[in-house]
């Protein structure tokens, strides 16, 4: 039987979080420079189109230098986003940021993955929609996800 992707830290933080409704996740590394745009698009959509769920935003994160982790953990949804949709959510998001193990010997994309499935199972998650991190597929045509405008 393949090894777990849960890790004993992982296991405490669903531990912490007992359940939610959807999950976003999102794999990465290296990418502090364009997360905070992505994080930012998932909060306005949680809202937007699933205010009464429990939502959870993970990162699996494979240990980036950049401070990636933390630019997941502090982003804030724009102050707007509750005033123009006039659209105030039942529950506040969670944001997880966790450095995901190799499994069998295997790390890189397929290991964040299995992460992130691994524990949208854990947490009796209804939906799980998972984003890249580089903001390829997220930024709005003609934007920049720069530091400066993310």
């Amino acid at each position: 039987m393949p090894s777990s992707a849960l890790t004993p830290a992982i296991k405490d933080e669903i531990a912490r979080l007992g359940s939610a409704d959807i999950m976003v996740g999102i794999p990465s590394y290296r990418n502090a420079a364009t997360i905070g745009y992505v994080v930012r698009a998932a909060q306005a959509g949680l809202v937007q189109y699933f205010p009464d769920l429990r939502p959870i935003l993970v990162n699996a994160d494979a240990g980036s230098p950049d401070g990636t982790q933390r630019v997941v953990v502090e982003t804030e949804p724009p102050g707007y986003v509750e005033e123009i949709l006039l659209v105030h959510p039942t529950n506040r998001l969670d944001r997880v940021s966790l450095t995901y193990p190799e499994v069998d010997g295997i790390g890189g994309k397929g290991a964040a993955l299995r992460t992130l499935f691994e524990m949208a199972a854990a947490l009796q998650v209804e939906a799980l929609v998972v984003v890249d991190s580089d903001c390829g597929q997220s930024c709005p045509s003609g934007s920049s996800c720069s530091p400066g405008r993310s």
